[in-house]
């Protein structure tokens, strides 16, 4: 109890400013810990995997196994799987509480617990060589200050989770920080930073773990090229600790029964397409976003900012750093020292990352584990840690030394405080709170007795700008995650990638000729253009007919009153109605 008491009063100050931050993460950012995560698009990747996990994954003995050639989707021809959104620890951790309560937040407490373990994680690493405020800043660059990761909750969550990868990247800097400050090289620091490897197979593969293996390269290719061309001696520790060995084992335990089965599962599932079918969408950001402030006028945050510098931006807040961040930076620039250039390795692979460019520098796709890294602003989460480690060498008590120093700290620290909800409150709002009504009628979906669902119009995309069997994405993108509602199989299916062999089976049935998606119409909520002729009705009832659906999910509201009608005269009157937010009203046909 006594050494509870004195960590708190030791570090009271950190404290007061992660309660202040976490208050502000979950007012403006999460939001109650409650309701699955739903919306718009990609918004419903990151809870559907909990489902699919419940009928798929299984343990043989020795470990775990995912089948990845089902027709869950695409029925009832069936698919590939491999391209879903994994996010393997999130994933298997919110399977576990589904198959116990079903539907839960999990996932915003997850988002939560990730962002606070960033944040610890670094403090505490760093607290053994650096001040608590020196420590503080790059706990903060990685978690409440990665203001590109925050901002991608809950639209693209699995960027908002990298909390191994961060803290792999402060390791690899202390690693280097201590064979030069200290001429030593600790057993302890390389089990935890392989542990910290094995751990990061559970984030997301292409964006996330790629980065954190390519700077344990780096790191590796320093360590070894310092210890060949050092002149003085280097002092080898090589006792471990029972805890980090502890660690170790169970990291080791980890990736060998689940992480790395189920990762090779999915690389050579991947493998077995040509790359040359696969459509080429890429996004350049320009690192010049690296400094520009976010101050009202020229506000980073803005999507509109990439026409003045010419790069194509996936979202807000990509490379954008926080004034802390900045200001160590150029405080580092004017107090250089030895000490320093433990960072440089970092700041090598900063370089990499912010020089590299998806289609006309496209270098870094030579590394088998970055063949898929197509947007170059999602490693916005290192950089901003990266250069987050520059506040470890600021020494930020001098500026109490003085009154004006003191009112100039005040004045900087208000300003902070407004940068933080001013970024916070652009929270990327895709979330969709489904209501009980919703429920009911995905309840009578699961009621039907069939084996899956035909929804009309379903919808097969890739993120490739594909919309043959898609064109109505704005109201259909988020179809194929309603199975976990409903648990009928169905053809819908949005995957990050998605190989052109895939979409064969329908294209060529002609398929895409059926949707006439009224090019005049809202492209946010469009129409159909007219109704179907007896050929085009005689291809959908033959399909419907041979198959085991167990009735149609309609979305009426992409039909005229008049083919309305027509599906009624064929179909009976729907069993059960429901309005779905952006997707307009659903109607349940029940097959005669």
């Amino acid at each position: 109890m006594d050494n509870l008491k004195s960590l708190l009063l030791k570090h009271r100050f950190v404290f007061i400013i992660y309660f202040i931050l976490s208050f502000l993460i979950i007012s403006k950012i999460i939001g109650a810990f409650s309701g699955v995560i739903f919306g718009y698009a990609d918004t419903v990747h990151w809870s559907y995997n909990a489902y699919y996990f419940s009928k798929y994954l299984s343990f043989n003995g020795l470990y775990f196994d995912v089948d990845l050639n089902n027709n869950e989707s695409f029925f009832p021809f069936g698919t590939v799987q491999a391209f879903q959104s994994w996010g393997l620890e999130k994933d298997f951790f919110n399977y576990l509480i589904y198959t116990w309560i079903g539907h839960s937040g999990f996932l915003k407490i997850y988002a939560f617990l990730s962002i606070s373990f960033s944040f610890w994680g670094i403090y505490f690493l760093l607290q053994k060589h650096f001040s608590l405020t020196q420590s503080m800043v790059p706990a903060l660059a990685g978690s409440f200050l990665g203001y590109y990761s925050i901002l991608k909750y809950p639209y693209h969550y699995g960027f908002t989770i990298h909390h191994w990868t961060g803290l792999s990247l402060v390791l690899d800097f202390l690693i280097i920080y201590k064979l030069i400050v200290d001429q030593e090289i600790n057993i302890n620091y390389f089990l935890l930073r392989i542990a910290f490897l094995f751990f990061s197979f559970g984030e997301d593969l292409t964006y996330v773990t790629s980065i954190g293996v390519l700077s344990i390269l780096i790191h590796g290719l320093v360590i070894v090229s310092y210890s060949i061309f050092n002149t003085k001696k280097i002092n080898i520790f090589l006792k471990p600790k029972w805890l980090v060995v502890s660690i170790f084992l169970f990291s080791l335990l980890v990736f060998t029964t689940y992480y790395l089965p189920i990762f090779m599962k999915i690389y050579f599932s991947i493998m077995d397409f040509s790359k040359e079918g696969f459509l080429q969408a890429f996004w350049w950001s320009n690192p010049i976003r690296l400094l520009i402030p976010i101050i009202p006028k020229l506000n980073i945050l803005d999507l509109k900012y990439h026409l003045m510098i010419g790069d194509s931006s996936d979202s807000i807040g990509v490379f954008t750093l926080s004034s802390l961040i900045l200001f160590s930076l150029f405080y580092c620039l004017f107090h250089i020292n030895r000490r320093l250039f433990a960072i440089l390795p970092l700041l090598l692979l900063a370089c990499i990352l912010l020089s590299y460019h998806p289609s006309e520098f496209p270098y870094l796709t030579k590394l088998p584990w970055f063949n898929y890294f197509r947007v170059s602003g999602r490693s916005s989460f290192a950089i901003s840690i990266i250069f987050g480690m520059f506040g470890a060498f600021v020494h930020f008590e001098n500026f109490f030394l003085t009154k004006w120093k003191k009112v100039l700290v005040i004045a900087f620290l208000i300003f902070l405080i407004w940068e933080v909800r001013t970024v916070y409150s652009h929270k990327n709002n895709t979330e969709i709170k489904l209501s009980n009504d919703n429920l009911e009628y995905f309840n009578s979906i699961k009621n039907l007795p069939g084996e899956a669902i035909l929804d009309w119009p379903f919808c097969i995309f890739g993120a490739d700008g594909d919309e043959r069997l898609c064109p109505y994405f704005s109201n259909t993108g988020n179809q194929y995650s309603l199975r976990q509602f409903h648990h009928k199989k169905s053809i819908g299916q949005y995957f990050g990638r998605m190989h052109q062999t895939q979409k064969d089976i329908f294209l060529s049935k002609g398929w895409d000729k059926l949707f006439l998606m009224d090019s005049q119409s809202d492209p946010f909520f469009p129409k159909q253009s007219r109704c179907w002729n007896d050929q085009e009705w005689n291809q959908f009832l033959s399909f419907y007919n041979s198959y085991d659906f167990a009735g149609i999910n309609l979305y009426s509201d992409i039909l005229d009153d008049k083919c309305k009608e027509v599906f009624k005269k064929r179909f009976g009157e729907p069993i059960d109605k429901t309005n779905l937010h952006l997707s307009g009203e659903l109607w349940l046909f029940r097959k005669k």
